[in-house]
């Protein structure tokens, strides 16, 4: 990601449990994730990396609403943010949604 200077990435199908973040100092970014807790099936996650640059300007740490769901807010200016979402819908649940809509249709 250094290499094409990319500030911000949503991730998904991280598969890390619960909500945390890790600092890689040497690559320069830091990842946030948000997965199910420790104990269940580690089968979706979603998350942010961001480059450690930007993080000291981010008062508002990201944080997940689900495994699949998570927001980050970037201030602009003093008055302006942007809202980034990061998404996930793995395969399996986009197969199963397919099938559904199939059947509707008959």
């Amino acid at each position: 990601m250094a290499h094409y200077d990319v500030n911000v990435a949503a991730l998904s199908e991280t598969r890390l449990s619960d909500e945390a973040s890790l600092t890689e100092d040497h690559g320069g970014y830091t990842f946030y994730w948000n997965g199910y807790p420790t104990q269940e099936r580690r089968i979706h996650g979603v998350g942010f990396a961001v480059k450690n640059s930007l993080v000291r300007l981010i008062h508002d740490m990201p944080n997940g609403f689900s495994a699949r769901l998570m927001k980050m807010r970037v201030p602009l200016s003093r008055d302006r943010r942007c809202i980034l979402r990061a998404a996930g819908c793995g395969a399996a649940a986009y197969t199963n949604l397919r099938q559904d809509n199939t059947t509707g249709r008959l």
